[in-house]
């Protein structure tokens, strides 16, 4: 493996995951899901996720999911800042990061 294929294998990763995603996903709405906008709006909100340091399968799909409701970029919509703050919070676990995300984004909805 040299090193283009090591740099684009992560990516290629992302993709076949998101790729998975969208079809599980696609059975869990009632409005049309195959279009680019669908498929942009979830990757998007995976990438940022990703970003974030959340990236196992059940969070994913949680929170895309929520992209999906509340909008893009939704964890910069809260009024005080918790969300995005808790999502740069690099010191937090993943796990203990997505449960205070979803607390918070409970007590907000």
């Amino acid at each position: 493996m040299d090193d283009d294929d090591k740099r684009i294998f992560p990516e290629l990763t992302f993709l076949s995951r998101a790729n998975v995603l969208l079809e599980k996903l696609k059975h869990s709405f009632s409005f049309e899901t195959d279009n680019e906008t669908y498929r942009e709006a979830v990757l998007k909100t995976m990438y940022r996720m990703h970003e974030y340091g959340l990236r196992q399968k059940q969070q994913l799909e949680q929170l895309v999911t929520w992209g999906l409701f509340y909008g893009s970029h939704f964890e910069e919509d809260d009024p005080d800042g918790r969300l995005l703050e808790i999502c740069l919070q690099q010191d937090l676990e993943p796990l203990a990061k997505f449960t205070a995300f979803s607390k918070r984004l409970r007590e907000l909805h």
